[in-house]
């Protein structure tokens, strides 16, 4: 601005000329140690000091510098009080995307032109103030500030014209939605996958990409390292990420994983969401099972009602573990396979891709040299569970709507072995070696028995009911005896597995049983 000071005398008695910006550094460094310093700020209380400086001094007049020092000390009192009526504060509440407060956010403020003014972390309760600033026009940007840096999203055109501004911000770039990982112990050589969800909470479609890592000493170079290719999710969409990996060595493996986004204004990815190093699995030597020969399969998930259950095979002859079930994309959560009696085929059951409901379980057939398996119930609305093969191989007894029901290789039912629903419910059927009766629970939970029916729905007899404890999933071992799962007592849940006798001979509990945890769902027969 014009002044009429164009010469100041320093204590040596030197004439120099004025320099107003001498004047602003003094008070910026007033307005730092006081915690408020602010370049912008310092400047107009300085306009103002030389504007008070026109008026006392006369043009051409050649004040003492200590005639200015003493001015500034007298004035500083009114430009900091002036400071604080003429400054506005912004309070920018941030949450995460499940409404959590988001404490630790690291916040950029910037002005109307994204030039960068101030930076700050929010507080336990996801609040960071901004004080002292014009009013005006601002726009701000939020990073959570974990072991990674992860952008989660950004306000824009934030008009301040009170004194006072709360503003609420919610993370919205997209971030791990579910995940599915192997189990806490694998086998060596054993095929492992990860499947990682993402969601994209954007009000418009964008890419993604999803990186992860696996590694025992969590240092490069690591075990496995991938980052995927891009997939395009549209607004409030999901997507799932597939990795497979093979680890070749023993030891405890741990993963970390982040998800990219693409971001406009940088023209790259960008991290919107990570996690940090977790413990995953314990890899153990296979050659330490005593079986040498046979196969056999089994199902795993992380938790039932999550819908992920994959189908495997181990081969004990060569000590490999193999997915089955991995290229079957219109399938969800198989389980409880059956091998037919030459090996060739398995019978189990799962849902259509994407009908997670009780009603939507079918019964499928997959012979091993053919692609894909047969639905064999094909989606008739109601629960098809339990399947299990005949001895001859050419039949499948299966629980369909609470009752028993035996079907041939092509779907089709041919007997109805018993036809009271839900009133009383029959599960887990099992062919006994002659294929003529079946073993069956009957009823659930503590007024559940084990029971024996001719397969054309007559005799009905129970084997097994103890009174109040449940007994389940009865398995024919030989042409005299079964095995079953029940619980150790009335008043103990804890699930034992029983040698029970066809003929009623009093029953067995095998001695491998642990009292303090669960035994169950044996099978004895190997291919």
């Amino acid at each position: 601005m014009e002044n009429k000071i164009e010469k100041v005398q320093k204590r040596n008695g030197s004439i120099v000329p004025f320099d107003q910006s001498r004047i602003e550094e003094a008070i910026f460094k007033a307005l730092t140690a006081s915690g408020e310093g602010d370049r912008k700020r310092a400047k107009r209380p300085s306009n103002k000091v030389v504007q008070f400086l026109n008026r006392r001094f006369k043009k051409a007049e050649i004040p003492l510098v200590e005639q200015i020092q003493d001015i500034v000390v007298v004035l500083f009192f009114t430009i900091f009080v002036f400071i604080h009526i003429n400054a506005a504060t912004i309070y920018i509440n941030i949450k995460n995307i499940n409404g959590t407060a988001g404490s630790n956010a690291y916040v950029k403020l910037y002005n109307s032109e994204w030039a960068l003014l101030r930076t700050g972390h929010t507080d336990t309760a996801g609040l960071v103030t901004f004080a002292l600033l014009d009013y005006g026009t601002y726009n701000y940007e939020v990073y959570y500030t974990g072991n990674t840096l992860e952008f989660w999203g950004r306000g824009e055109n934030i008009n301040l014209s009170s004194p006072t501004l709360s503003v609420n911000f919610t993370r919205y770039c997209p971030y791990r939605y579910i995940y599915s990982t192997p189990g806490s112990s694998v086998l060596i050589n054993e095929q492992l996958t990860y499947e990682i969800t993402i969601k994209n909470p954007l009000s418009f479609s964008t890419n993604v990409k999803v990186e992860i890592w696996v590694d025992r000493d969590k240092s490069s170079p690591y075990d496995y390292h991938s980052l995927s290719s891009y997939q395009s999710i549209s607004s409030n969409g999901t997507k799932t990420f597939t990795f497979n990996f093979t680890p070749t060595i023993t030891g405890t493996y741990y993963w970390k994983m982040h998800v990219l986004s693409y971001n406009d204004e940088a023209g790259d990815y960008i991290i919107t969401d990570s996690y940090f190093w977790t413990q995953a699995f314990t890899v153990t030597n296979s050659t330490s099972i005593p079986i040498t020969s046979g196969r056999m399969v089994f199902h795993r998930y992380s938790s039932y009602d999550v819908w992920d259950s994959k189908l495997y095979e181990y081969n004990f002859f060569t000590h490999t573990l193999t997915e089955i079930s991995s290229n079957w994309t219109d399938i969800d959560h198989p389980m409880n396979a059956h091998y037919s009696p030459d090996g060739s085929m398995i019978t189990f059951m799962g849902v259509p891709k994407g009908c997670h409901t009780y009603s939507c379980w079918d019964i499928y057939l997959w012979d091993f040299s053919a692609n894909h398996p047969i639905n064999l119930t094909n989606c008739n609305g109601v629960p098809d569970e339990d399947p299990k093969f005949s001895p001859d191989g050419l039949h499948i007894v299966f629980k369909q709507n609470g009752d028993i029901k035996i079907m041939n290789l092509s779907g089709v039912i041919e007997k109805t072995v018993t036809n009271d629903g839900y009133t009383i419910e029959e599960s887990m059927p099992y062919f006994t070696n002659d294929g003529k009766k079946i073993i069956f629970m009957c009823n659930e939970g503590a007024l559940s028995s084990i029971n024996l029916i001719d397969t054309n729905g007559t005799n009905n007899i129970v084997l097994v009911d103890e009174p109040s404890v449940q007994e389940m999933y009865p398995i024919i071992r030989d042409s005299m005896t079964f095995l079953y799962t029940r619980w150790l007592s009335p008043t103990d849940d804890h699930d034992d597995i029983y040698l029970g006798y066809l003929d009623g001979s009093p029953l067995s509990l095998l001695p491998f049983n642990l009292s303090t945890a669960d035994d169950s769902v044996p099978f004895p027969n190997r291919y």
